[in-house]
C-alpha cells in the first residue's frame, strides 16, 4: 500500500517469507542463468529485510559475496 513518503508499506512477515523463498530458489540451484535473474531482486530484498529491522539465515558460502553486494546496493538505494 502506497504511504505518505512515496514508498509503499509492507507487511514484514509476508515479505521476510518472500526473501526466504526468493533466497531458497536462489540456492536450490547452480543454473548461472536463474542465478543472474535472481540475485539484484535479493540483494535488494535482503537490504530491505535488514532496513526493516528483520533478516533471514544465509549459507556460509554465500556470507561474504552478498555481504560486498549488499554494501554496494545499499548505497546506492540511499
Amino acid at each position: 500500500m502506497p504511504n505518505d513518503q512515496g514508498g509503499c508499506d509492507i507487511e514484514l512477515p509476508a515479505f521476510q517469507a518472500f526473501v526466504e523463498g526468493l533466497y531458497d530458489s536462489y540456492s536450490s540451484t547452480r543454473n548461472p542463468v536463474l542465478h543472474g535473474m535472481i540475485r539484484g531482486l535479493l540483494i535488494a530484498s535482503l537490504i530491505l529485510l535488514e532496513q526493516a529491522g528483520a533478516s533471514i539465515a544465509l549459507k556460509p558460502e554465500h556470507e561474504d559475496a552478498f555481504w560486498e553486494e549488499k554494501v554496494d546496493f545499499g548505497r546506492a538505494m540511499g
